[in-house]
């Protein structure tokens, strides 16, 4: 069976052009603990800067879960008042169903209130590399150009790449800065802020030439610029991070013009103990697509709201079922497979996700999936 391919972008980017100082450095943290001393949670959180970003120039993305459940909420936030503020939401979206209200310490330790609808706690969070993971630092590009300097419309196109280079004590193996590299299209090998940075700027410079050509071949015959301003993300997003195990997304955001940009995530998951990336082939074994095809559908269903009688396009599906995709994230309990918009619903429904827990999944696995250590670990 020819497995569904992640939903891939055209990207055009802009050479160097100015970056934002920054008054708060940019971050990743992996925070451990508690909300109430009851409930065990853990937490990836970044803080981003995106200069051109119309909503906010700096923000808050990540993920956190329940250490019971394994299943992620995403988060965003921003600081005010001198305060994180954060929301959480499922990975269908819809509204938030938890918030955070904080500080971080010097010394790594996130505390504050947590809140849903019915209930106010408090949480006590620390930064910690300790139990399997892995730390990264950020390493960010900004550029914004005009096409045509000196003319009055002259489109503008706006660019941000990122890579998280592993980093931290102790020393993170090197195989995963050659995977993420790889992944992300950087032609360094040298992994250091200050390479990364540079190969970044060079892909904005080969990338704003490539456009220029473009935009000169549609812009001959008149003086009217055809090209509406551009913007384009290119993110990193850690979603799962411990016991070995790490989930990282690669996200790109385009406009090009029309009502909205498009965008979707494609993620890649590590085996740190053995050194691997594990790819759909590693995780499954071969020959069980149409199991699999019945828990997407099952887990489909159950995730976006629909009584098992019902089918998907009930739901807004394109159709009524879902292909299997070898873009998925892991966590300790869960498996969630992750389709791009327009991929297999509409854009209004967003990036959609399909969790399904791991006892479902048993028979379908390989006897080498890295995930069966976290069974041995809970029998014992």
């Amino acid at each position: 069976m020819t497995l569904l391919r992640p939903f891939a972008f055209v990207v055009v980017l802009a050479t160097t052009g100015w970056c934002l100082a920054q008054e708060r450095r940019e971050f990743y943290k992996h925070f451990e603990g508690t909300i109430n001393q009851q409930y065990r949670i853990q937490m990836d959180l970044r803080l981003m800067r995106i200069p051109y970003d119309s909503d906010s120039l700096e923000r808050f993305e990540g993920f956190y879960h329940y250490e019971s459940k394994g299943i992620l909420l995403n988060l965003t936030g921003q600081y005010r008042n001198g305060l994180v503020e954060l929301e959480a939401y499922s990975a269908q979206g819809g509204e938030a169903t938890e918030r955070f209200v904080g500080r971080i310490s010097e010394k790594g330790v996130f505390s504050g209130t947590w809140r849903n609808q019915d209930q106010v706690f408090p949480f006590d969070l620390q930064e910690t590399y300790a139990n399997g993971s892995v730390g990264f630092r950020p390493v960010a590009h900004t550029s914004s150009v005009k096409l045509q300097p000196g003319h009055p419309n002259s489109p503008t196109i706006s660019s941000y790449r990122e890579f998280l280079l592993p980093a931290g004590s102790p020393k993170p193996p090197r195989f995963l800065f050659d995977s993420l590299a790889a992944v992300a299209r950087l032609r360094t090998r040298v992994a250091t802020p200050q390479a990364v940075r540079g190969d970044l700027a060079a892909a904005a410079r080969r990338y704003f030439a490539r456009a220029k050509r473009e935009f000169a071949a549609e812009n001959t015959a008149s003086d009217t610029l055809l090209w509406p301003n551009r913007e384009h993300n290119k993110t990193v997003h850690v979603a799962y991070n411990s016991g070995g195990l790490l989930s990282v997304g690669l996200g790109v955001y385009e406009f090009t013009g029309g009502a909205h940009g498009n965008y979707g995530i494609v993620y890649s998951v590590y085996d740190l103990p053995s050194r691997r990336q594990v790819p759909y082939q590693r995780l499954f074994k071969t020959g069980i697509e149409n199991a699999l095809l019945q828990l997407l559908l099952e887990y489909a269903k159950r995730n976006y709201g629909l009584a098992p009688a019902q089918k998907l396009t009930d739901g807004g599906f394109f159709d009524d079922f879902l292909p299997v995709t070898d873009n998925f994230y892991l966590t300790h309990k869960t498996v969630t497979f992750c389709y791009a918009p327009y991929e297999v619903a509409p854009y209004a429904m967003g990036m959609v996700s399909v969790t399904i827990p791991y006892e479902k999944l048993r028979p379908l696995l390989n006897d080498s999936a890295p995930i069966r250590r976290f069974w041995a670990v809970a029998s014992r």
